[in-house]
């Protein structure tokens, strides 16, 4: 059966689904990118970073004595997950603080090895350096151009299917 199938309810009449416009194997094409790795071992398909220079005067006062880089990486699905399972899903503010401070990936190049080293980088940021953090996290997730416009792109051609 393909997808332009005739299908009836009770109460509508018959009607003609109109199949899906089709991209030549889009899911086949993904599937090669996301599964095929690199010389290096890394999975090619890479998720967007972004480095951000905190200065210490927006941190908890003496934590830091010069101003630094830290790397944030887009969430994957396991990180959101965690953030809403951390929180219960009960609030977007606190999801997306706990995701930003998941994504946090190294601090002037040393990397992030456990959740003791980031609750401590967490706390030492203060709450100025923790909202210019989460800003910043959510440029890299959501808030830019491309986004926005790709957001427009899917209401204006989003329909139901009967």
């Amino acid at each position: 059966m393909d997808e332009s199938t005739i299908t009836a309810t009770e109460s509508a009449p018959l009607v003609a689904q109109q199949p899906a416009p089709k991209k030549k194997a889009t899911l086949q094409r993904l599937m090669q990118r996301s599964t095929s790795e690199s010389l290096h071992g890394e999975p090619t398909l890479r998720r967007r970073r972004m480095r951000v220079t905190i200065e210490p005067g927006v941190c908890t006062p003496g934590a830091f004595d010069e101003e630094f880089s830290l790397v944030l990486e887009a969430p994957s699905t396991d990180v959101e997950l965690q953030a809403m399972k951390i929180h219960g899903a009960t609030s977007p503010a606190y999801i997306v603080h706990e995701m930003c401070k998941l994504s946090i990936k190294s601090v002037d190049g040393e990397f992030i090895t456990n959740d003791l080293e980031r609750e401590a980088l967490w706390e030492a940021l203060g709450f100025q350096g923790r909202t210019l953090l989460v800003d910043q996290f959510q440029e890299l997730t959501g808030k830019a151009e491309a986004f926005a416009s790709a957001r427009k792109k899917a209401s204006e051609t989003a329909t139901l299917i009967a």
